[in-house]
């Protein structure tokens, strides 16, 4: 913060002090986990839509509103519980001398659309329709075809154990290393990993089907990725040694969702 003087200037370190005790420590923490956020959406986020990424600081009220959105898209941040995200912004703004972005009509205008767009969603019924085994398999052949990415291993993967385990969060980007483990006839779910109570007809294991699967495509697919992910028990199961440092789940979602499932289905029917 005090970037124009010198550290060894006399009052230099005290000054700093006095700049670090101005917040409470749980204030510190949480401008951080939002900060980081907003900083993993300026890169990492565009890197994996394949687009520029954008300037977190300086950043402009229009990469604010983009956030805003891409929020809205999360499904996990209510419009009443914007303002923390938006106060981490300023305030870091703030410290560096940088004039805070979060402010202003657009910023404003976003607010209300974000609780507009919010509430109607809320209203609207949901109807759901069982994914289709057969594009499932299309999804298994394509994670094992020699010429797939570890991007594409990873999500073929990770979405044939969400079909086998009905899409839990304690199967997919939640699920730790420690509980789970692949082998050639089963790929079972530590019960400790499972909430029990919301999941009682959810089974812990998918075992290996002669019928079902007679090439064992599922197992065969969840031991290539075995061979490719991150090893130590408290790395989340979905996750590359070479993943960013700040890897979190909402980048795993974003990998998910940025795959393109048409063409593995379409690859499969020709």
């Amino acid at each position: 913060m005090l970037r124009s003087i010198s550290s060894s200037a006399p009052g230099f370190e005290t000054g700093v002090r006095l700049l670090q005790g101005g917040r409470r420590p749980s204030t510190v923490r949480s401008y951080d986990q939002k900060w980081n956020k907003f900083e993993t959406f300026t890169t990492q986020v565009q890197d994996d839509a394949g687009v520029p990424r954008m300037s977190a600081l300086p950043a402009s009220s229009q990469t604010v509103v983009a956030y805003l959105g891409f929020l809205l898209e999360s499904g996990t941040i209510s419009a009443r519980s914007l303002q923390p995200y938006l106060s981490a912004i300023n305030a870091v703004h703030n410290d560096f001398e940088y004039p805070p972005p979060a402010f202003g009509h657009l910023v404003k205008l976003a607010r209300k659309g974000f609780a507009e767009l919010q509430g109607s969603a809320m209203l609207q019924p949901q109807q759901v329709t069982a994914f289709p085994a057969e594009h499932m398999f299309a999804i298994v052949q394509f994670g094992l075809r020699p010429d797939a990415s570890k991007h594409h291993i990873r999500v073929c993967a990770c979405l044939a154990a969400q079909f086998a385990f009905f899409s839990r969060a304690d199967s997919g980007v939640l699920l730790t290393v420690i509980n789970a483990q692949a082998t050639s006839s089963t790929f079972p779910i530590n019960q400790s990993a499972k909430n029990v109570a919301r999941n009682q007809v959810a089974p812990s294991s998918r075992v290996s089907s002669v019928q079902d699967d007679p090439g064992n495509c599922f197992n065969k697919l969840q031991l290539r990725w075995k061979t490719l992910r991150a090893h130590r028990d408290t790395d989340l199961y979905w996750s590359l040694e070479d993943d960013s440092r700040q890897l979190r789940v909402v980048l795993i979602n974003n990998g998910l969702c940025h795959f393109d499932i048409t063409s593995a289905i379409r690859d499969r029917s020709s």
